[in-house]
């Protein structure tokens, strides 16, 4: 009987300090959230419209129907922000509650929103007079003002207000004492869209030469011509249809169709300076030279040459002076024409070691020649200030530099 009682005590003393031990935790429900989101002045709902949650950061948009739905939230106080491009941003509190399902709708005002006709202007070489407009294509007033950077830009009218309307701009440019060096210059548009200001700029392109990858190339002119100040990089025919781009990393045949690599295959070190390489089969389309421009000739090269003096001396008054690009010493080089002729070097095919003598040679073609596989070039060499005009030298799967010249 001892020993039971002793056992009866134990026991009893165990559950009681197991049951002391244990506390019940609370059970949170989590609630949800539903909303709206309409425009305030038609009600219809807003597509797109993208909800966050400041707490959690959870992000959700909103369908064609303008709802939006949050899961399993804790019940607390949640800030939530509403935005659209087109409408004011809008930001309200609630407090999810517990196991129940929380509404809420927001009513958002248009704002306006400018619209613009074009992101640049192209006076060229002749042009004084361009126009492009400004539409509204949100909700409200537009309120815009025009800054030129420039005092030979002028705008009528530098400020309006547009609502339904499209507004028409006219912007000139006085020549009298510009110079004759391609211009990029801007006009900065401020528009007032709804408590915000908003910033655009318009380019104002002049004296120069814009091919369909929007590259704009200075001009220089010798004599009776006129020529492009820069190796041509248009990646495009003239009519936007894309040029197929070589690549013998991963082509392991000599190019056969109209085609253009980049010197080493690196757009951005030698691309964007000496410009692009291209198969004779792409001049052969006329389509490669921006519209008023074509490649030229061997007689509208060799009377380039003969205006500068001959063979002998021409190609000092066409290079490129110094060596940043050419190789050092580049002899005889003055550049007095403006040609600025730089090395772009060549793409002789797979079996001839590749891409060659970029900084030693600055090689051009012409639309003459022989047959498939002798083609007139001109080019230039590092060590000499001559002008050569070669025959033999190329054929139709080469990949070298070109130069543009003005139709008469």
């Amino acid at each position: 009987m001892k020993y039971r009682k002793i056992i009866r005590i134990i026991i009893l003393s165990t559950l009681g300090i197991s049951l002391y031990q244990c506390n019940t935790e609370e059970i949170i429900l989590h609630g949800d959230l539903a909303g709206l989101v309409a425009d305030s002045e038609t009600s219809q709902p807003i597509e797109a419209a993208t909800i966050v949650l400041s707490e959690t950061n959870d992000t959700v948009v909103t369908g064609s129907d303008g709802k939006f739905f949050f899961k399993n939230l804790s019940p607390t106080n949640f800030e939530i922000k509403v935005s659209n491009p087109a409408y004011e941003t809008e930001t309200k509190s609630v407090i999810v509650k517990s196991a129940d399902i929380t509404e809420i709708s927001f009513s958002l005002t248009g704002v306006p929103r400018p619209e613009f006709s074009a992101s640049w202007l192209d006076f060229g070489l002749d042009s004084t007079i361009k126009t492009f407009t400004i539409s509204n294509i949100g909700k409200g007033n537009l309120n815009y003002s025009l800054i030129p950077y420039q005092k030979w830009i002028t705008i009528e009218p530098s400020y309006g207000e547009a609502t339904t309307e499209t507004d028409v701009i006219m912007v000139r440019i006085n020549r009298t004492g510009l110079t004759k060096n391609r211009l990029k210059e801007i006009i900065k548009v401020i528009s007032f869209v709804g408590k915000n200001l908003q910033v655009d700029t318009i380019s104002v392109l002049a004296n120069g030469v814009m091919d369909h990858d929007q590259n704009y190339y200075g001009t220089v002119k010798i004599g009776t011509q006129t020529w492009l100040t820069e190796n041509l990089r248009t990646t495009k025919y003239r009519d936007g249809k894309s040029i197929q781009e070589y690549d013998p990393r991963k082509i392991y045949t000599e190019p056969t169709a109209p085609v253009y690599c980049w010197y080493l295959n690196q757009k951005s070190t030698y691309g964007n300076i000496y410009g692009a390489l291209y198969t004779f089969d792409v001049l052969e389309t006329g389509d490669l030279c921006p519209a008023g421009w074509h490649v030229p000739s061997v007689d509208e090269v060799q009377t380039l040459d003969y205006y500068l003096g001959g063979p002998l001396t021409a190609g000092g008054s066409l290079k490129e002076s110094g060596t940043a690009h050419w190789k050092n010493p580049d002899s005889g080089a003055t550049n007095e024409t403006g040609f600025t002729a730089i090395p772009g070097g060549h793409f002789q095919g797979l079996k001839d070691r590749g891409f060659n003598e970029v900084g030693e040679f600055g090689i051009f073609w012409t639309t003459t020649q022989i047959d498939y596989y002798k083609v007139w070039t001109w080019y230039f060499e590092w060590s000499s200030n001559k002008l050569y005009v070669d025959p033999e030298r190329y054929g139709h799967n080469m990949g070298i530099s070109v130069r543009c010249i003005k139709d008469l």
